[in-house]
C-alpha cells in the first residue's frame, strides 16, 4: 500500500472472505444493537410515555366538558322554570282580567236595563 490512498471499500473487499464473512455479520450485528436498539427503546418509551400523558389529558378535557355541559344544563332548567312560571301568572292574569272584563259587561247590561 505505499503511495496508494486509501479505499474503504477495497480495504473491505480484500478482508471479506467466506471464512470472515459471519465475523463480520456479527461485528456489524453488533453495532447495529449497541447504537440502534438503545435508541429504538428510548422511542417506543417515550412513545408509551407521551400516551398516557395524552390520556390523562383527555380524561381532564373531558371532565371541563362534562362539568361545563352540566353547568348550561342547570342554567336551561332554571330557565325553563322561570318561564313556565310566568306563562303561568300571565294566563292567571289572563283569566282575572276575561273575568272582570265579563262582569263588568253584566253590570252594565244590567245597569241599562
Amino acid at each position: 500500500m505505499r503511495g496508494e490512498t486509501f479505499s474503504p471499500l477495497i480495504f473491505l473487499l480484500e478482508v471479506m472472505t467466506m471464512e470472515n464473512t459471519w465475523e463480520l455479520v456479527k461485528e456489524i450485528a453488533q453495532v447495529f444493537g449497541m447504537v440502534a436498539l438503545p435508541l429504538i427503546a428510548w422511542v417506543l418509551r417515550t412513545i408509551v410515555k407521551h400516551g398516557g400523558k395524552l390520556a390523562m389529558l383527555e380524561e381532564k378535557v373531558n371532565d371541563s366538558i362534562t362539568r361545563r355541559l352540566d353547568s348550561l344544563e342547570n342554567k336551561v332548567d332554571g330557565l325553563e322554570t322561570k318561564i313556565d312560571n310566568k306563562m303561568d301568572k300571565l294566563e292567571e292574569s289572563i283569566h282575572q282580567t276575561q273575568l272582570s272584563v265579563t262582569e263588568k259587561i253584566i253590570q252594565t247590561i244590567h245597569n241599562c236595563k
